[in-house]
Parts: structure tokens; sequence; C-alpha cells
């Protein structure tokens, strides 16, 4: 028996994972190229060919006529090229490159949103870097887009902290370990914040400084309470003697 045999599954259930035809929506070309790659990489090698027949009767309409017509289709390179080539929003390394590295997560955005932003550009850059590369070059290549995502997502992070902490991972940490300390750190932050109002809005708001308050009994001279804090937090009047007119014009303020 293979030994390898153990880490692959079979066609049925790898076909469960192409669960929609493709009818040549392109805005569904990705999620069903992106279905069908996984279920080869479940495959053993050997059986590529069989599963690649199962693909193609996963197209439907005017997606499966361009199939028909075409004689190249016997390996799963020759199909996705076919399919992005009528269907795909074809775009330059330059430009998927580029996007890339001068994204940067907003002020307001969360970490889960701005890995996700670095997830789909880095898709589109592999997926480009696939179909403009030679099969030697494939392996190579992937490598080094993943390695660049997980610098672009260290890079773009607006929170000077959450990026200290990141990047003090080790070089050849992976991107899925960066995403979750940078989560982790952004939690921190959020509770310690929450803590913080939970704080002001128990002891009410911080006390500014004294308020004088005039107070008059009747006579022509009254006396002036300043209310100021006492040991125990809470406000305390304090009596201070106004004085006359005519003190007040002899005194030295």
């Amino acid at each position: 028996m293979d030994p390898l045999q153990g880490r692959y599954c079979s066609i049925s259930d790898a076909m469960k994972l192409i669960n929609q035809p493709f009818d040549g929506d392109k805005r569904k070309l990705k999620e069903f190229v992106d279905n069908v790659t996984t279920a080869f990489e479940l495959v053993n090698p050997n059986e590529h060919a069989l599963l690649l027949k199962f693909v193609k009767t996963k197209k439907t309409g005017e997606a499966r006529s361009k199939l028909l017509v075409r004689d190249l289709t016997s390996t799963l390179r020759d199909v996705k090229q076919i399919l992005e080539e009528n269907y795909g929003i074809r775009r330059t390394l330059d430009y998927y490159a580029c996007r890339k590295f001068s994204s940067r997560q907003g002020v307001s955005e969360s970490i889960t949103s701005w890995s996700s932003r670095i997830d789909t550009m880095q898709s589109e850059l592999r997926e480009t870097a696939y179909r403009i590369c030679e099969d030697e070059e494939v392996i190579g290549a992937m490598g080094l887009i993943n390695h660049l995502a997980k610098a672009c997502f260290v890079q773009g992070l607006s929170n000077e902290r959450i990026q200290t902490i990141v990047r003090s991972k080790q070089e050849t940490a992976l991107l899925s370990v960066c995403i979750d300390t940078a989560l982790e750190e952004e939690s921190a932050i959020l509770s310690a914040r929450e803590r913080g109002f939970s704080v002001q809005r128990s002891f009410g708001s911080v006390f500014k400084g004294p308020t004088r308050v005039s107070v008059n009994s009747g006579g022509s001279s009254g006396k002036d309470y300043v209310v100021g804090p006492c040991h125990h937090g809470m406000a305390r009047p304090q009596v201070a003697d106004r004085g006359t007119a005519s003190d007040k014009e002899g005194s030295c303020e």
C-alpha cells in the first residue's frame, strides 16, 4: 500500500468542494478556481487526469462551450488559463504588487478587516504570478509572495505599539502567527479602554477645580463658599470672607 495514500482523499470527496457549477459569471470565477485548486491538492496526483474530467462537468452554459472548442484542455493549468482569458479580470503583476506594497490599515479599521484585505491582495498577486511563471518557478514565487504578505501586513499596521510587538516575532514567523499576535494586542488595548470608561462612568466626571458660590444673607456683606474636593472624593464647602468694597480697593493682587 502506498504510504502517501493516507494523505489524500477520494475524488468523490474532493468534488464536494466544488458544490456550485461555473456558468460564466465573472464574479464567481475566483471562488470556483480556488475550490478546484484545493480539490486537486487533496487528490493523489496519479488521479488528476480523472479528476479533471469531473471538474469539466462543473462548467455550464457558455463556459462549457468555450472549453469544448479548445483542444488543449488536458491539464488544470490549461483549463484555468482558458477561464481567466475569457472571464477573469486580468491586471499586470506590477499593478497588484504596487497596490499591495502601498496599502495601509485604516485608522478605524480592525485587525480582522486589515488581515482580510491582505489575504485578498495576496491571492490576486499569487494568481497573477502563477499565470506568468514557468512551472519550475512557481514554488519559489509562491514562497516569496507569502513572505511579502507578512511584511506588508506588519508595515501597514496603524498602531505603533501593535506593530512593534508583531515585529518582535522571529523573521521566519508565519503570517497567521503575526495576525494572531496583532489580534491579541488589539483585544488588550480595547479592554483597557473599556475599563477606563467604566471607571469614569462609576465616579462621574473628573474634578476640574474649586467653584466659588456667593451667598447673601440679607446684609450688605456676605460670604463666598468655595466648593472643593475632600479626602473622600466628595465636594465640601469652604467659607471665605468676601470683605467690603473698600477692603478690595486697598488690597494688592
